[in-house]
């Protein structure tokens, strides 16, 4: 009895020693990460450098690096890099950015904790603070937050404890303006850092959140009040020091999270707050050129050229079938549009105040000009013209597209190049539209090639040798045309189509055009795929594959994908205006389909991306101006493209 009593004495005694040790070690871990986890951010002795972001062209939000060690910013824009120093070297500041002026344009701002001191620069350039106030107490864990707090269009400043969580918000940045807001942000713990955005839709102010970096975890307050967080999701990886950022990654108007690794230089942004992996991955630093953007990677954009003549297409009285723009009355107005086109593109039409106006070609070639100028300050490098040869003009409006071209040239304009999307080849013979066979020979093809030949009649007849590579997209190389082929439309029958007639158009060209081939790039269904009523594709000899449907299905890896994979995307659907019974409509959910596509592609591997479409108005996937979003989806394909152009595919 008394041994058994010994051997429990021994074990309370040993198992009150394991408890101790380990309360000792957690101690332990609180100290490390409560004493090093703030330290990542807001007391670094080492002067690491600093991400922020902002909207700095006053359109598209983009990131930048601060240097405290030489007070030096570098700012990310789509066009060159904004580059300037502001406060002294050494000084440990901690930097932030907002819009200071409600101007729309972000620019910098400073810390001093040592001070409690805030200096703000109106534009981002060298010199001194426009703006200087003391705000808060003089202590080294204070960070500095910006936002527009009460949503008027302007930002303004506050400070957050991460010791106990206690935020204080200043409601402008006025001199005269000394109102404040104080709150515990009750979610936080001592190595928390403090972010600012706008997180829910139809949201005009900024309110509160945190990033844990020991979790990675973000936690997101609705109001700027005293309480938990609302949200609450895992981003990123756990413990590694990085830093957030925050902003509308794809310009969507709802604000999101992004993550900075200073030790790789990487940025990894999210268009959502949600658990995930980045939409945008990128390096950037003092060390990187805008010249690392990918240059093999390629952005094309459909275009419907007959508009000017042609009006809209339509469905016939019976509401069966779409008739082709040769069968479509040229004074149609817009009702067959989703959205509206601005501005009005129809020389034949009753919204216009003078009807078969006598200088409609240069009012055809205006449009043209607007086209290829928007297109290519969005960043699209290619417009591709879908090529209906079996219009009667044609040739014509191609002479107009090219004159369009030389005008932006002469003038000091940017402009798309341009390449052939042959669309609706089942339509090209006239004589039995929709049906037939087409192979290397026979009524078919016959048509096909002379289109193909029409076409490139018209561009050496308009441009000289020397001239045709500043106009044209070439590839693989100089002397090769790129050619996509749309899909055979489903309202075609009993047609059949083989290996034959891709074979005899490249030697039928290279005969006609000794200097010239071309790629033949082919939706995937040309390759055995059967549907419809009798329609038999079994053409799987292209040089390259691409799958229409990006702005309705999503983007998706072509069958039979080479490279350069090519994906298509676009910014949603909707033919419901044009077609009544049986409409398909995809959501654009203010621009998130669009970015989600973009960030689909880049996953794929994307090296081309066709976006659908830069104007159609029968389907609603216009990116182009229209009345009802202006240029929005402009300025979101900027952004897109930029940001894919420098991820890492």
């Amino acid at each position: 009895m008394l041994i058994q009593k010994l051997n429990i004495k021994k074990l309370q005694i040993i198992f009150g020693v394991l408890i101790s040790f380990l309360i000792l070690l957690w101690g332990l871990f609180i100290i490390i990460n409560h004493n090093l986890a703030p330290t990542a951010y807001h007391n670094d002795i080492n002067n690491s450098i600093k991400p922020i972001a902002g909207k700095w062209d006053g359109v598209n939000w983009n990131v930048g690096l601060y240097n405290p060690a030489t007070g030096e910013f570098k700012l990310r824009t789509t066009g060159l890099d904004i580059i300037f120093t502001f406060g002294s070297a050494n000084a440990n500041f901690q930097p932030i950015s907002g819009d200071w002026t409600g101007s729309g344009k972000y620019s910098v701002g400073l810390y001093d904790n040592s001070t409690a001191t805030f200096y703000l620069k109106n534009t981002n350039t060298t010199g001194y603070a426009d703006k200087t106030f003391i705000f808060g107490s003089k202590k080294s864990s204070l960070i500095p937050i910006a936002g527009d707090w009460t949503g008027s269009g302007k930002s303004s400043i506050g400070i957050y404890n991460p010791e106990n969580g206690q935020v204080d918000l200043r409601t402008s940045v006025s001199n005269n303006d000394f109102n404040t807001t104080e709150f515990v942000y009750k979610s936080t713990n001592p190595y928390s850092l403090p972010i600012a955005g706008i997180w829910l839709k139809d949201t005009k102010n900024s309110t509160i959140g945190i990033y844990n970096p020991i979790q990675s975890t973000f936690y997101l307050r609705y109001s700027n009040t005293t309480g938990y967080a609302e949200q609450q999701f895992a981003y990123g990886d756990a413990n590694k020091g990085l830093i957030p950022v925050v902003g509308d990654w794809d310009n969507t108007g709802i604000e999101s999270v992004g993550l900075y690794n200073s030790n790789t230089d990487q940025f990894y942004l999210k268009n959502t707050n949600t658990t995930g992996y980045a939409e945008q991955v990128f390096n950037y630093s003092f060390a990187t050129t805008q010249s690392e953007a990918d240059p093999t990677k390629l952005t094309l954009a459909d275009f419907y050229w007959w508009y000017p003549w042609y009006g809209a297409q339509h469905f016939n009285p019976s509401q069966t079938q779409l008739l082709p723009p040769s069968q479509v009355n040229g004074y149609l107005v817009q009702t067959g549009f989703k959205y509206q086109m601005n501005p009005i593109p129809f020389l034949n039409s009753s919204e216009r105040q003078i009807a078969n106006p006598p200088n409609a070609d240069q009012l055809a070639v205006d449009w043209f000009k607007g086209i290829f100028s928007r297109a290519a300050n969005s960043g699209i490098d290619v417009i591709t013209p879908m090529t209906r040869p079996d219009l009667a003009l044609w040739k014509h409006a191609l002479t107009l597209m090219i004159q369009a071209q030389k005008q932006l040239k002469n003038s000091g304009q940017n402009y798309s190049k341009l390449a052939f999307h042959l669309d609706g080849v089942e339509y090209w013979d006239k004589d039995k539209p929709s049906t037939g066979i087409l192979s290397n020979s026979g009524q078919k093809y016959i048509a096909l090639w002379t289109g193909v030949k029409d076409t490139f009649d018209t561009v050496f007849s308009s441009l000289s040798i020397q001239e045709i590579p500043t106009f044209f997209y070439l590839y693989p190389n100089n002397h090769t045309f790129p050619i996509l082929v749309y899909r055979v439309e489903e309202n075609a029958y009993n047609f059949s189509a083989d290996d034959g007639w891709v074979n005899q158009l490249k030697i039928d060209f290279k005969n006609t055009y000794p200097n010239y081939s071309l790629y033949l790039i082919l939706d995937d269904t040309w390759c055995k795929h059967s549907y419809g009523i009798g329609i038999i594709n079994t053409t799987c000899n292209a040089d390259n594959s691409y799958h229409w449907g990006g702005a309705l299905e999503g983007a998706i890896l072509p069958e039979n994908a080479k490279v350069p994979i090519i994906i298509t995307v676009g910014p949603g659907f909707d033919n419901s205006s044009l077609h009544p019974m049986g409409a398909r409509i995809q959501s654009r959910n203010s621009g998130k389909w669009y970015a989600s596509n973009f960030s689909s592609a880049l996953n794929l591997g994307a090296n081309w991306i066709i976006i659908e479409t830069f104007n159609f108005g029968e389907e609603g996937t216009a990116i182009d101006k229209t009345t009802e979003f202006g240029t929005q989806y402009l300025d979101q394909t900027k952004i897109l493209i930029s940001n894919w152009k420098f991820s890492k595919t």
